[in-house]
């Protein structure tokens, strides 16, 4: 088993170039890069991109980080055949290389786990609304699934072969997908938490998650999933209302 790293980009700047040449140093050459309907001002990335010997597949509009993960995992499938891991990464430099290649280290290791990335939200440098929005999700999930996952939002992830095809079944096409494919996972795969660099630039400047619209959608789907009935509904619809008066501050 090999691994290929997939990044979901949507309007990127030289965050990604940097991470896709220090990765193409490192001597990772499986790299699929999605294009998500950023527009022709983007296009000289994704070009440079295509230099630096990544496979990028494009959407012609705005679909969502999670049909962008979907997509990319497809091209990669039909790029470098089946039997493959998969590694989830962003494009907007929150995942530092080295701790790419950690996740795709472990992978190999534990070819039957599900691998997560999961960073310390105890720092002076994390926005609020993502340590906040995390402590609450990975309660939920406790709740859920009676596993224990302090960073449930993270988007680095080592997918074994035989997750691949749930994650390509996966409901959600935006922020949705990841809570949506981790509750789903954790019913036949075991997880195993890497500790990674927590990065956050400027407050999290250039990141497209939008508080309100997206926290809704990270919440409402899970609840039912996990079974968490009213109470965790209404917790849900709390943290919602938390999120909208501090997004107004």
């Amino acid at each position: 088993m090999y691994n290929v790293i997939v990044i979901p980009a949507y309007e990127p700047d030289e965050r990604l170039i940097s991470l896709l040449e220090t990765l193409e140093r490192s001597g990772f050459t499986r790299i699929v890069v999605t294009d998500d309907g950023s527009g022709p001002l983007y296009t000289p990335v994704f070009i440079r991109a295509g230099e630096l010997g990544c496979v990028v597949v494009r959407h012609e509009h705005n679909l969502g980080k999670g049909a962008a993960i979907k997509t990319g995992i497809e091209k990669a499938l039909r790029e470098f055949g089946p039997g493959i891991g998969i590694i989830t990464a962003d494009a907007d430099g929150q995942h530092l290389p080295q701790d790419i290649i950690r996740i795709s280290d472990a992978l190999t290791s534990y070819r039957d786990h599900l691998i997560l990335g999961v960073r310390d939200f105890s720092g002076e440098n994390v926005p609020f609304r993502c340590a906040f929005g995390n402590r609450i999700t990975s309660t939920l999930f406790k709740f859920g699934t009676g596993i224990a996952c302090s960073d449930t939002q993270t988007g680095l992830r080592g997918i074994p072969p035989r997750l691949v095809p749930l994650a390509l079944s996966t409901e959600g096409d935006r922020y949705e997908y990841e809570m949506n494919f981790l509750v789903e996972a954790v019913k036949t795969a075991p997880l195993v938490m890497i500790p990674i660099e927590t990065v956050y630039e400027k407050g999290n400047a250039g990141s497209h998650f939008r508080p309100v619209r997206d926290s809704l959608l990270i919440y409402s789907d899970p609840l039912i999933r996990l079974g968490t009935g009213m109470a965790a509904a209404g917790l849900g619809a709390f943290v919602v209302s938390l999120l909208r008066s501090r997004s107004r501050d």
